[in-house]
């Protein structure tokens, strides 16, 4: 499919404390087949060794990755915010730290946007455990 457009998306990402999920949700956004992308991770007062970690995935790809550090934890809102004061794209995409995307996610949204002439779009989920326990039922 690749890219419909050169449109910038950015992808905010609050993030507290997520030890679990974090790899995998970072990995679904760098994984698009829509690459015009930057990604905000707004680190919301997490531990020291969470914003040693997000500065070194910062460090690994400064022209896409882009991390904020509030010092105290304010809130999922509050971090959004901070996020979108950030944002230099022309859309705004957003992704919590224990959640992850399918890899057509952002090209099948922008391109939904682009022919229906949408300024906004929202999308589905899966719920995984519901789904692979239909699988094995």
């Amino acid at each position: 499919m690749g890219n419909t457009s050169n449109d910038l998306i950015s992808v905010i990402i609050p993030f507290y404390n997520e030890e679990d999920y974090f790899e995998n949700c970072i990995f679904s956004v760098l994984r698009q087949t829509y690459n015009n992308i930057e990604v905000i991770i707004v680190n919301d007062g997490s531990k020291l060794v969470y914003k040693e970690k997000l500065d070194n995935l910062q460090k690994l790809q400064p022209n896409k990755i882009k991390v904020l550090h509030h010092p105290n934890n304010l809130g999922v809102s509050a971090a959004r915010n901070t996020g979108i004061d950030a944002a230099t794209g022309k859309y705004i995409a957003f992704l919590d730290a224990d959640d992850e995307w399918l890899p057509h996610k952002l090209e099948h949204q922008l391109n939904l946007m682009r022919e229906n002439k949408l300024n906004y779009i929202h999308g589905s989920y899966y719920n995984l455990d519901h789904v692979i326990l239909d699988f094995l039922l």
